[in-house]
Formats: structure tokens, C-alpha cells, sequence
């Protein structure tokens, strides 16, 4: 019987995978292991004569898929394994012969223990520093992640949060996420302070390259709008602050089983995505829960404060990430509008939005056939760059002060000015008829009680 499945992406990893593999091969400990390895779609030739060079030996369980990126190809493995436990090794790291045992020791005597971790040795080329790995700690482990991939995990805790997060929108973070998802579900951690495993440092490897493109901060961005929650329980003070506090939310009704008119809006019905309010263009998932019901009618709260809102894009997409609905650019799909103003430049894309208070919010004006389309999955998405108010407000008194903009003011007051100048009129033709009415009646009523004749007015 199976106790651990050892799992290892797999992608043009000719130079490295047979070192990884003698270091498991090196343990003659007591719990029975497989190694599963996941070919993640490699391209290189030699690789994957390599590769198929180990699968002919038979001894291990050799698995293929399109690049999908490693937190995929580690979900493929943990779908395939047969241990009660998985280790995650890349397919350039080693582990030290003790590493098994230690770590499942500690598993297999403690039923709340998730994830086993430990220190690591650092060789390879010294192109950059080692990282520092730590007892654990929810705050620091929020702050920065110091736990690597090569750690062993339970595999109900696996399955707790459904696998490894696959978005390309966190390549290179899922690790970071998968930790954090763990602990929200209650697992607990243990670290080992014993270098357990060996990490190599070479240039071009997929973190070597993820810190030199910069994409870092979006990642983070991810990771904290994410798990929003642990961030507020745990760094209450930073993150009132802070611009991460910036949010926006989602709010639907739903057509009650019993009765015809629908839910009012409520916090219990909505959804809510963080962002960062320093310039840049960020893409917002706001997701649907899988016990929605079906959905009469949408209400975007587009920020929490007073904000430069440029809005690029806003789509409903299903759980294939299909479109269900793009938005068109014109206003007139945003009805009930309150504390936002829109501003567009003649014959330009993008709507300026400028959120007036705490509580801007509109709704969004779907078809019926699209809102009885929104099912557990689907997501609103909203491409945005905002920005301070303040920065925009030069912007802002510009539109106001265009001769364009006084001259359609100034047409507007005048065919207001008119307008009440004709119902003025109306009023005093109307006037003056009830008095001629009035007239008339006396002059009636003294015919009827005189006999007599009267000539009329």
C-alpha cells in the first residue's frame, strides 16, 4: 500500500530530473512511496527522450499534458496518486534519505496537521540569494511567502480547497495561495528546523525569471484581494490605510421559490474583489457562489471612497470563461445611478468615472435571458485603472470649464427657461377661462331664479 505519492512537474527538465529521482531512490525507510512524474507539456527534444527513456523502466507513473503551468500539472499528479500523502518536488531539487520518514511521522500522529515543511540547503549557480524559511506564522507568512513547494501535505487538506489555484492571473504565487487557502480551512502547519531538501539557484529558472519581469505586484494584488478576510483580521490597522482597502462589490436579487417579488439587495448576496488605487490597469473577478439562485437583477458598488475610475472593459463570463455579456460602452446600461459621475471624451473608448462618495453604486441593466444565464462560477469581470481623486481633479474642472460644456449648459438652461415661460402661459390661459366660467355660472343662476333673460358674456 501506498503511503506517500511523490509528485513532480515536469518541463524541458532534461540537465536535473535524474538527480531528483536518485535522491528519492537514496530512502529505504518504512513507508511505501510512488513517484509521479507530469510531463507539462515540454517541447524540447532531448527532454523528452529523457523522459521517455524513464517511462520505459516501468517503475514509475509518467503522466501528459499541454503546458498548463505547475500548479496544474501538480493537480494532474495528486488526481493520479495513490498516497494518503503527497510530496511536491521540482524537478530540479533533491531531498536529503531522513526527509520521509520525519515528515510523515509527524503527519500520521497528528489528524489536524496539514502541511509538514522544513529548511532547505541552497546550491547551484549563486546567481541570487537563498530565502529564509520560518517557523510558522500567519502574519509573516501574509506578508511574504518563506515556505516552499517541497513540503508534504495531507491529501484531504489537498482536497479541502480544491486543489492548487490554476489561475495565470497567480503563476508562480500558488504556492503562497495554496498555504494561505490551507489555513483559512483550519489546517495546521509544522516546520522542521533541519535542512531537509536541496534548492537550486540557476538562472532561467521559471522563479528566476518570474522576479526579473516585474509582475510581481499584480500577483500580490491577486493574492490579497483573494483572501481579503485574513488580511483584515490579521493586519486590521495596515489595512484600513492602506489602498488594498479600495474595493468593489456586487450585489444581486434573487426571485424568492414562494413569492413574485424578488430578495432586496444584501450583504449575503454579494461578492466583493480588492484593488489598488496607484494608477495601474487591474482586471476584477467578482465571482458567483455555487448556491446562487436564479438572479433577477445586478447592482454594482464600483468602490467604497472617492476615486478616478477609468472603465475599460466590463464582461459576464461563465465558469468556462466563456462571454455571456460584454458591456457596450454606452451609459444607458447603468440605470438607478448614485454618487457616480461619467465623463467621455467625443468618439473615445473608455468612460472616466468619478466616484462622489463612500457609497457609489448603479445598476446594471441586463437582458432577462442574460441574467437567467448567471450559474455558480460565472464572474463579472471589470477591467478598471483607478486612481486618486485628487489627481484627477484638474481633468475634472477642464470638462467643466470647456466652452462645449457651457454652451450645452447655457442651450439647456435656455430650453428650461422656455419651457417654464410656456407652462406659465398655459396657466394664466387656464386662469383666466375658470373666471369666464365662473361668470357664466352666476349669470345662469340668475336666469334660473329671475325668469328673466341675460345677455351672455
Amino acid at each position: 500500500m501506498v503511503d506517500i505519492s511523490i509528485i513532480i512537474p515536469y518541463y524541458n527538465a532534461e540537465l536535473y530530473i535524474h538527480e531528483g529521482i536518485d535522491s528519492i531512490l537514496a530512502y529505504s525507510g518504512k513507508y511505501e512511496y510512488e513517484i509521479i512524474i507530469i510531463n507539462d507539456g515540454s517541447t524540447d527534444h532531448h527532454s523528452l527522450q529523457i523522459l521517455k527513456s524513464i517511462e520505459d523502466t516501468g517503475l514509475y507513473k509518467v503522466l501528459h499534458q499541454e503546458n498548463k503551468g505547475p500548479a496544474s500539472a501538480r493537480n494532474t499528479g495528486c488526481k493520479a496518486a495513490s498516497g494518503s500523502y503527497f510530496l511536491f518536488l521540482d524537478s530540479d531539487n533533491k531531498i536529503t534519505p531522513q526527509y520521509i520518514d520525519i515528515a510523515l511521522d509527524l503527519l500520521m500522529n497528528d489528524a489536524e496537521l496539514g502541511i509538514v515543511y522544513a529548511d532547505a540547503f541552497f546550491f547551484g549557480d549563486g546567481s541570487r540569494p537563498g530565502f529564509i524559511t520560518n517557523g510558522f506564522n500567519i502574519q509573516k507568512l501574509l506578508a511574504s511567502n518563506y515556505i516552499d513547494m517541497c513540503s508534504f501535505i495531507r491529501k484531504t487538506a489537498w482536497q479541502s480547497v480544491g486543489g492548487m489555484d490554476e489561475s495565470k492571473d497567480i503563476f508562480t504565487h500558488e504556492d503562497w495561495d495554496f498555504w494561505l487557502s490551507l489555513y483559512e480551512k483550519g489546517w495546521k502547519f509544522k516546520f522542521i528546523n533541519q535542512k531537509l531538501f536541496h534548492y537550486r539557484i540557476r538562472r532561467g529558472s521559471l522563479i528566476d525569471t518570474h522576479i526579473k519581469n516585474n509582475e510581481a505586484k499584480s500577483r500580490e494584488l491577486y493574492i490579497a484581494n483573494k483572501h481579503a478576510e485574513l488580511y483584515r483580521e490579521n493586519y486590521t490597522d495596515l489595512y484600513v490605510k492602506s489602498d488594498i482597502n479600495i474595493n468593489t462589490q456586487v450585489f444581486w436579487s434573487e426571485k424568492q421559490e414562494q413569492e413574485d417579488t424578488p430578495l432586496r439587495y444584501s450583504e449575503a448576496r454579494s461578492t466583493k474583489a480588492w484593488y489598488s488605487s496607484e494608477g495601474k490597469t487591474q482586471r476584477l473577478r467578482l465571482y458567483f457562489p455555487d448556491d446562487l439562485k436564479p438572479v433577477t437583477r445586478l447592482r454594482l458598488d464600483i468602490a467604497n471612497r472617492p476615486l478616478a475610475i477609468t472603465l475599460h472593459g466590463m464582461y459576464l463570463l461563465n465558469a468556462e470563461e466563456d462571454v455571456l455579456w460584454q458591456w457596450s460602452g454606452d451609459q444607458d446600461s447603468f440605470t438607478d445611478i448614485v454618487g457616480v459621475a461619467f465623463f467621455r471624451e467625443q468618439n473615445a473608448e473608455p468612460h472616466t468615472l468619478f466616484t462622489l462618495n463612500n457609497d457609489p453604486r448603479f445598476d446594471i441593466a441586463l437582458p432577462d435571458d442574460i441574467l437567467a444565464s448567471i450559474q455558480p462560477g460565472c464572474a463579472l469581470v471589470l477591467d478598471i485603472t483607478p486612481c486618486s481623486l485628487a489627481s484627477q481633479l484638474p481633468y475634472l474642472l477642464a470638462q467643466i470649464e470647456k466652452p462645449s460644456s457651457l454652451n450645452d449648459k447655457n442651450c439647456l438652461i435656455a430650453a428650461q427657461a422656455e419651457q417654464i415661460q410656456n407652462l406659465q402661459e398655459k396657466q394664466q390661459q387656464m386662469h383666466e377661462q375658470l373666471l369666464r366660467a365662473e361668470a357664466q355660472l352666476d349669470l345662469l343662476k340668475e336666469v334660473v331664479l329671475g325668469n328673466g333673460y341675460v345677455e351672455p358674456l
